[in-house]
Protein backbone atom coordinates (compact mmCIF):
# COMPACT_ATOMS: atom_id res chain seq x y z
CA UNK A 1 0.00 0.00 0.00
CA UNK A 2 0.83 3.48 -0.90
CA UNK A 3 1.45 5.72 2.28
CA UNK A 4 0.38 9.33 1.48
CA UNK A 5 2.17 12.31 3.14
CA UNK A 6 1.19 15.70 3.25
CA UNK A 7 2.00 18.27 0.75
CA UNK A 8 4.97 20.56 2.50
CA UNK A 9 3.90 24.26 3.45
CA UNK A 10 5.60 27.44 3.61
CA UNK A 11 7.13 27.22 6.83
CA UNK A 12 6.89 29.73 9.60
CA UNK A 13 9.17 30.20 12.62
CA UNK A 14 8.25 31.36 15.71
CA UNK A 15 10.95 32.27 18.85
CA UNK A 16 9.78 32.48 22.54
CA UNK A 17 12.71 33.36 24.97
CA UNK A 18 12.48 33.19 28.42
CA UNK A 19 15.88 33.72 30.92
CA UNK A 20 17.97 34.18 27.88
CA UNK A 21 16.95 30.96 25.99
CA UNK A 22 14.94 31.01 23.21
CA UNK A 23 12.38 27.93 22.28
CA UNK A 24 11.79 27.52 19.03
CA UNK A 25 8.21 26.60 17.32
CA UNK A 26 8.33 25.18 13.70
CA UNK A 27 5.47 24.99 11.55
CA UNK A 28 2.04 26.27 10.22
CA UNK A 29 -1.10 24.76 11.46
CA UNK A 30 0.93 21.74 12.73
CA UNK A 31 4.10 22.89 14.56
CA UNK A 32 6.82 21.10 15.94
CA UNK A 33 8.91 22.75 19.16
CA UNK A 34 12.69 22.70 19.23
CA UNK A 35 14.10 23.02 23.11
CA UNK A 36 11.33 23.97 25.86
CA UNK A 37 13.26 25.79 28.20
CA UNK A 38 13.52 26.40 32.38
CA UNK A 39 11.78 24.40 34.70
CA UNK A 40 9.84 27.90 35.53
CA UNK A 41 9.32 28.65 31.49
CA UNK A 42 5.63 27.53 31.45
CA UNK A 43 3.94 30.50 31.82
CA UNK A 44 6.03 32.18 29.37
CA UNK A 45 5.25 29.89 26.80
CA UNK A 46 1.92 29.23 27.22
CA UNK A 47 1.53 33.54 27.20
CA UNK A 48 2.95 33.51 24.01
CA UNK A 49 1.26 30.61 22.30
CA UNK A 50 -2.12 32.64 23.34
CA UNK A 51 -0.86 35.72 21.96
CA UNK A 52 0.49 33.84 18.47
CA UNK A 53 -3.33 31.87 18.75
CA UNK A 54 -1.52 28.28 18.88
CA UNK A 55 -3.34 26.05 21.23
CA UNK A 56 -0.81 22.95 22.32
CA UNK A 57 -3.03 20.77 20.22
CA UNK A 58 -1.73 22.21 17.17
CA UNK A 59 2.00 21.29 18.75
CA UNK A 60 2.99 17.75 17.67
CA UNK A 61 5.62 17.04 19.31
CA UNK A 62 8.94 18.78 20.85
CA UNK A 63 12.11 18.02 20.59
CA UNK A 64 15.05 18.86 23.10
CA UNK A 65 18.40 19.95 21.73
CA UNK A 66 20.12 18.26 24.74
CA UNK A 67 19.03 17.20 28.43
CA UNK A 68 20.34 20.47 30.13
CA UNK A 69 18.24 22.74 32.62
CA UNK A 70 17.49 25.43 30.52
CA UNK A 71 16.53 23.19 27.34
CA UNK A 72 14.43 20.43 28.77
CA UNK A 73 12.52 22.06 31.98
CA UNK A 74 9.16 22.39 31.03
CA UNK A 75 9.25 18.37 28.98
CA UNK A 76 6.52 17.02 31.50
CA UNK A 77 4.49 19.96 31.66
CA UNK A 78 4.30 19.89 27.58
CA UNK A 79 3.43 16.15 28.06
CA UNK A 80 0.68 16.51 29.86
CA UNK A 81 -1.09 19.07 27.92
CA UNK A 82 -0.61 17.07 25.24
CA UNK A 83 2.31 17.42 23.24
CA UNK A 84 4.67 14.68 22.80
CA UNK A 85 7.97 14.38 23.49
CA UNK A 86 10.72 13.06 20.56
CA UNK A 87 13.03 11.89 22.81
CA UNK A 88 15.96 10.53 20.67
CA UNK A 89 17.61 7.11 21.68
CA UNK A 90 21.16 8.61 22.52
CA UNK A 91 19.29 11.20 24.60
CA UNK A 92 17.43 8.98 27.33
CA UNK A 93 20.47 8.18 29.56
CA UNK A 94 20.76 11.93 30.20
CA UNK A 95 17.05 12.38 31.60
CA UNK A 96 18.05 11.40 35.08
CA UNK A 97 20.59 13.44 35.23
CA UNK A 98 18.36 16.53 34.96
CA UNK A 99 15.86 15.07 37.41
CA UNK A 100 18.56 14.87 39.63
CA UNK A 101 19.71 18.56 38.83
CA UNK A 102 16.17 20.12 39.73
CA UNK A 103 15.80 17.89 43.07
CA UNK A 104 18.30 20.55 44.61
CA UNK A 105 16.40 23.25 46.19
CA UNK A 106 18.78 25.74 45.39
CA UNK A 107 18.25 24.87 41.32
CA UNK A 108 14.76 25.00 41.70
CA UNK A 109 13.59 26.91 44.96
CA UNK A 110 10.37 27.42 44.19
CA UNK A 111 9.35 23.40 43.28
CA UNK A 112 8.58 24.25 39.42
CA UNK A 113 10.49 21.70 37.91
CA UNK A 114 7.79 18.53 37.23
CA UNK A 115 10.26 15.36 37.05
CA UNK A 116 10.45 13.47 33.23
CA UNK A 117 9.97 9.43 33.87
CA UNK A 118 12.51 8.40 30.85
CA UNK A 119 11.04 4.73 31.61
CA UNK A 120 7.41 5.96 30.13
CA UNK A 121 8.98 6.94 26.39
CA UNK A 122 9.82 5.25 23.60
CA UNK A 123 12.57 6.57 22.36
CA UNK A 124 12.91 7.66 18.11
CA UNK A 125 15.66 6.92 15.81
CA UNK A 126 16.83 9.84 13.59
CA UNK A 127 15.33 8.21 10.57
CA UNK A 128 11.53 8.23 12.57
CA UNK A 129 12.17 11.44 13.47
CA UNK A 130 12.50 12.46 9.64
CA UNK A 131 9.27 10.83 9.03
CA UNK A 132 7.76 12.30 11.70
CA UNK A 133 8.66 15.91 10.59
CA UNK A 134 7.25 15.04 7.10
CA UNK A 135 3.75 13.79 8.60
CA UNK A 136 3.88 17.54 9.76
CA UNK A 137 4.44 18.77 6.75
CA UNK A 138 8.49 19.88 7.51
CA UNK A 139 11.00 19.12 5.33
CA UNK A 140 13.50 18.34 7.57
CA UNK A 141 16.19 15.87 9.40
CA UNK A 142 17.74 15.30 12.84
CA UNK A 143 21.55 15.21 12.88
CA UNK A 144 23.40 13.71 16.19
CA UNK A 145 25.89 16.76 17.24
CA UNK A 146 27.74 16.20 20.44
CA UNK A 147 30.10 19.07 20.00
CA UNK A 148 28.77 20.71 23.11
CA UNK A 149 27.29 17.56 24.68
CA UNK A 150 26.91 13.93 24.58
CA UNK A 151 23.23 13.97 24.00
CA UNK A 152 23.15 17.18 21.45
CA UNK A 153 20.52 17.03 18.20
CA UNK A 154 20.27 19.74 15.49
CA UNK A 155 17.22 20.10 13.63
CA UNK A 156 16.97 21.11 10.31
CA UNK A 157 14.33 21.97 8.52
CA UNK A 158 14.50 23.92 4.94
CA UNK A 159 17.57 25.46 5.12
CA UNK A 160 17.02 26.54 8.46
CA UNK A 161 19.19 25.03 11.56
CA UNK A 162 18.25 25.17 15.29
CA UNK A 163 21.64 24.09 16.93
CA UNK A 164 20.55 24.49 20.95
CA UNK A 165 24.10 25.20 22.56
CA UNK A 166 26.47 23.58 19.93
CA UNK A 167 29.40 25.90 19.64
CA UNK A 168 29.50 28.11 16.87
CA UNK A 169 31.18 27.43 13.13
CA UNK A 170 33.60 29.80 13.71
CA UNK A 171 35.37 27.88 16.86
CA UNK A 172 35.32 24.10 14.01
CA UNK A 173 38.59 25.09 13.77
CA UNK A 174 39.76 23.85 17.09
CA UNK A 175 37.97 21.16 17.75
CA UNK A 176 37.54 17.96 15.25
CA UNK A 177 34.72 16.65 17.02
CA UNK A 178 32.75 20.28 16.52
CA UNK A 179 34.19 20.27 13.09
CA UNK A 180 32.32 16.90 11.83
CA UNK A 181 29.13 18.59 13.65
CA UNK A 182 29.13 20.98 10.92
CA UNK A 183 30.36 19.49 8.04
CA UNK A 184 26.86 17.57 8.37
CA UNK A 185 25.04 20.47 9.16
CA UNK A 186 26.44 22.52 6.14
CA UNK A 187 25.68 19.58 3.99
CA UNK A 188 22.36 19.86 4.26
CA UNK A 189 22.53 23.48 2.54
CA UNK A 190 22.00 25.55 5.50
CA UNK A 191 21.79 29.35 5.13
CA UNK A 192 20.50 30.59 8.52
CA UNK A 193 21.37 29.15 12.04
CA UNK A 194 19.02 29.55 15.04
CA UNK A 195 20.70 28.88 18.20
CA UNK A 196 19.29 28.31 21.84
CA UNK A 197 21.49 31.84 23.20
CA UNK A 198 22.10 35.02 20.80
CA UNK A 199 21.34 36.21 17.75
CA UNK A 200 19.94 33.93 14.40
CA UNK A 201 23.36 34.05 12.06
CA UNK A 202 23.81 33.65 8.17
CA UNK A 203 26.11 31.02 6.78
CA UNK A 204 27.93 32.44 3.87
Amino acid sequence: MQMLRLPLYQMKIHTITHKHAHIYLIGDVRYVMYDCGWQDSFPAIKSALRDLGITFQEIHGVFVSHFHPDHAGTLELLRRHGVAPLILERQIPCIPWLNDFFTREKNDPHGRYAPFDAAAIHPISPDQAQGYLADCGIDGTILYTNGHSEDGITLVAGDAAFTGDLPPYELAENSPQLADNWRDIIACNVKTVYPAHGIITEIA
